[in-house]
């Protein structure tokens, strides 16, 4: 049992591969499985997120002063 959910994990890895970047390598495969690379992806969506979220205040002149002149 365990090796057809193994199986059907690196499927879906692989399908998905193919579905987004148009290609897949046994490399690529093998490392999504193991999860490397994933913290990578969720630190620079956060810190995406927090630039525009700067972005926007500094649009709508709401960021804070600097500390001279306060």
């Amino acid at each position: 049992m365990a090796r057809l959910l193994i199986r059907y994990r690196i499927d879906k890895i692989y399908e998905e591969m193919l579905k987004h970047d148009g290609f897949a390598t046994a490399q690529k495969v093998k490392l999504s499985f193991l999860g490397v690379g994933i913290m990578d992806d969720a630190i620079l969506k956060v810190f995406n997120g927090q630039n525009e979220d700067f972005k926007k205040l500094v649009e709508k002149e709401k960021r804070s002063q600097p500390m001279d002149e306060k």
